[in-house]
């Protein structure tokens, strides 16, 4: 079977994307950039580079989007790609793939937020706060939410770049659970839109009304977790899910989500992988993966590139340690042949 026929199969054959070239600074060699999302936009910024600033190349199809991205390498430049997991899958062996979100799952039973400090923390001061929730349905509660909450956080966050979810899409979520309110004197100070699985409970969107500012003072965002985890052992649920977050080990949001014993997993259902990847090991490269510290894909679940001095994360299987001069080709091979490199 042919490449454009093996894309055929998987309806990527009118898939095309414009590699975006970044130029060197004078810490960076040249990055290029493939695909679009607010993934890699961020990213890229952790880099230190803006993404507007990149300039555009030919738009490529799949079936040439190999050897495109092995002329970039060539150039001793750097690429981060936003692909279709199956595109991905076919590229990985030039590179080093990560999920581009992974979820972060509470085990109810396991209670290992008791044994964090901050988590400990948090509780205690959403008992002095005297924190309270309630769980609200249809589409009143939804559209309150919608509005009062979850516009208002995103956009104080993200601004004109928020990525929103429409409110049909969040209803039909709802339909399936609710929105659970913490309340502060009986005042709504945030909220967050709680799916029920068979096993399973969701955490999929959240928003503060207003400024947040009472949402801040009460710890009302880590009530949202507290609380999600005392209406899921109501329901007999066994576990809690945190959402996804992306797969580096310094982002501060999969940080805040282990301090309460979330366990790092795969999504069940992904779109698209981030693919990384260079010819030429270098301090700069060295650089890219200290600063990202990315988690990965492997045939023996989730790893990360090994960093002294990092906070452990629940649910990776092994860290990767990089043999001096490794490209990401070298390195792509190890994990697929076999454990050689890994380290538990």
């Amino acid at each position: 079977m042919t490449i454009p026929d093996a894309l055929l199969r998987e309806g990527l054959m009118r898939w095309r994307a414009a590699p975006w070239r970044l130029y060197p600074t004078r810490s960076l060699p040249p990055l290029t950039l493939v695909g679009t999302g607010q993934s890699l936009d961020y990213v890229a910024r952790q880099l230190g580079r803006d993404p507007a600033q990149a300039t555009a190349a030919r738009p490529v199809p799949a079936w040439r989007l190999g050897p495109a991205l092995q002329r970039h390498l060539e150039q001793d430049g750097i690429v981060l790609a936003r692909l279709p997991c199956p595109l991905a899958t076919r590229l990985c062996p030039m590179g080093l793939l990560m999920p581009e979100l992974v979820d972060s799952v509470i085990d109810v039973a396991e209670e290992r937020w008791l044994r964090s400090r901050s988590a400990r923390s948090n509780l205690q001061r959403i008992a002095d706060h005297r924190l309270t929730w309630r769980l609200s349905t249809g589409s009143a509660a939804v559209e309150r939410f919608y509005t009062h909450c979850y516009l208002p956080y995103l956009q104080a966050r993200h601004g004109s770049g928020a990525a929103l979810r429409s409110r049909r899409s969040l209803a039909r979520d709802a339909a399936h659970g609710g929105i659970q309110e913490v309340c502060l004197d009986g005042e709504t100070v945030a909220a967050q839109l709680v799916g029920f699985g068979p096993d399973e409970l969701q955490c999929i969107a959240v928003g503060v009304p207003g400024d947040g500012e009472l949402a801040r003072e009460s710890g009302a965002i880590a009530a949202t977790t507290a609380f999600a985890i005392e209406l899921a052992r109501q329901r007999g649920l066994a576990f809690v899910n945190l959402g996804g977050s992306l797969p580096l080990r310094r982002n501060p949001v999969l940080l805040s989500k282990s301090y309460w014993g979330a366990r790092v997993t795969l999504r069940p259902r992904a779109d698209h992988d981030l693919l990384l990847a260079w010819r030429v090991w270098s301090p700069s490269v060295a650089r890219i993966l200290t600063t990202l510290v990315p988690i990965l894909r492997s045939p023996h679940g989730l790893v990360s590139v090994e960093v002294p001095g990092l906070r452990p994360l629940h649910g990776l299987s092994a860290s990767l340690q990089i043999p001096p001069g490794a490209s990401s080709r070298d390195l792509a091979q190890m994990l697929m042949r076999d454990q050689r490199g890994l380290s538990d």
